[in-house]
């Protein structure tokens, strides 16, 4: 009897993580979502409503949209190094954060603010469609994968 529950323990193991990477995928997914909607709304404060950067800013604390749950402004005075915190406590994966890294580089430089967004939003808009074209890809293979994993180990453990 317990190596049967174990059996179905291992399964069960492989399975969550199988299915846990699928379901990481899509919040990653959905996080790049939030970021280009956040994104969006900094580019109206910023360049069509000319919004000081200080106000802009003290406004992004109050929108949860626009951080991901957990992350917050921190101003220490360093704009582009608070910037780089901030993208590094989001959930997105290298890229989209070297995206954000650098829109915030190239607006506390002062550079031209819509190419910096534009930018931004290509990278971001290209890291959501191959996760997309990677989901679509591997379809339920994780969880499928996960699950036979589990069962060969209970099969050798047995």
């Amino acid at each position: 009897m317990i190596h049967l529950l174990g059996g179905l323990l291992l399964v069960l193991g492989g399975g969550a993580l199988g299915l846990g990477y699928e379901r990481r995928k899509r919040r990653e997914q959905r996080c790049i979502r939030e970021t280009l909607r956040a994104l969006g709304e900094l580019r109206a404060g910023v360049c069509r409503l000319r919004t000081p950067l200080p106000l802009l800013l003290s406004a992004l604390r109050e929108n949860p949209r626009l951080f991901p749950p957990g992350t917050e402004w921190v101003d220490t005075g360093d704009f582009d190094g608070d910037w780089a915190d901030m993208a590094e406590r989001t959930e997105l994966n290298g890229e989209c954060k070297r995206a954000l890294v650098a829109l915030g580089r190239s607006i506390s430089r002062g550079a031209e603010e819509e190419r910096a967004f534009d930018e931004a939003e290509l990278s971001l808009h290209r890291c959501e469609q191959r996760m997309e074209d990677e989901l679509r890809r591997l379809g339920r293979l994780p969880g499928a994968l996960g699950f036979s994993l589990g069962a060969l180990l209970a099969i050798l453990l047995a």
